[in-house]
């Protein structure tokens, strides 16, 4: 509403302004000559459209460029854009594919918990070829976390994520726990290694001792089979 008022009162003042250049002409060119005033309006009506006309031609060129460069705005961003997502394809390509390594999950091994060790270690016999692996409760298991088979052979297994070597207790232990559990086998799983006692029991008890190295081999063959 206001810019209708605003306009009215513009409009007006330009009338009286060609009002006034009318009254000038007419002096300098006809003397006292009198007009009457509905004709009066009329002349300065048509003067202010013909001066309204001349400036739009005037102005015209500079109207136009500004236009030009504002449509040309969107185009050039446009530009920016697209080169950008050619950017952002080009550095994703760049970017090398995360592989996964035997030591990278070895080291994710050394940091986890003793109950993440002992399901990640019934991951990993699973993804070898072992079935029906059983947990055993977490306290009172006898020395055994993990009962499975494989090629109609029953193992109980115990699960040591060590920082320092395992000892010959683990070996006594899991040599009664699979007596308990009805196995044929016992299995001590490490990520570390034994020391020589627990080796030389594990011998004359023939309790099976799978230390790094071994772990090691089992990721690399189920990283090879793609199965974990």
């Amino acid at each position: 509403m206001k810019k209708i008022i605003f306009g009215i009162l513009g409009f007006c003042a330009y009338m009286g302004l060609c009002l006034r250049e009318l009254d000038l002409t007419k002096k300098v060119i006809f003397g006292d000559v009198h007009i009457p005033a509905g004709w009066q309006l009329v002349l300065a009506f048509v003067i202010g459209i013909g001066q309204l006309l001349v400036l739009s031609k005037i102005l015209e060129p500079y109207v136009s460029s500004g236009e030009n460069q504002q449509t040309d705005k969107p185009q050039e961003e446009s530009k920016v854009s697209n080169s950008e997502q050619q950017d952002n394809i080009v550095n994703k390509e760049k970017q090398p594919e995360k592989v996964i390594t035997v030591e990278g999950i070895l080291t994710n091994v050394d940091a986890m918990e003793g109950i993440q060790f002992e399901h990640y270690c019934g991951d990993l016999l699973k993804a070898n070829g072992f079935s029906n692996i059983k947990y055993t409760e977490v306290t009172g298991d006898q020395g055994v976390d993990i009962t499975a088979e494989k090629d109609n052979i029953k193992y109980a297994i115990q699960c040591k994520r060590y920082s320092s070597d395992v000892g010959n207790q683990a070996v006594q232990e899991v040599f009664a726990g699979k007596t308990m559990y009805g196995c044929d086998i016992g299995i001590i799983m490490t990520n570390g290694h034994f020391t020589s006692g627990a080796k030389a029991l594990a011998k004359a008890t023939h309790v099976a001792l799978w230390d790094r190295e071994i772990l090691s081999n089992m990721i690399k063959e189920v990283l090879q089979n793609n199965n974990l």
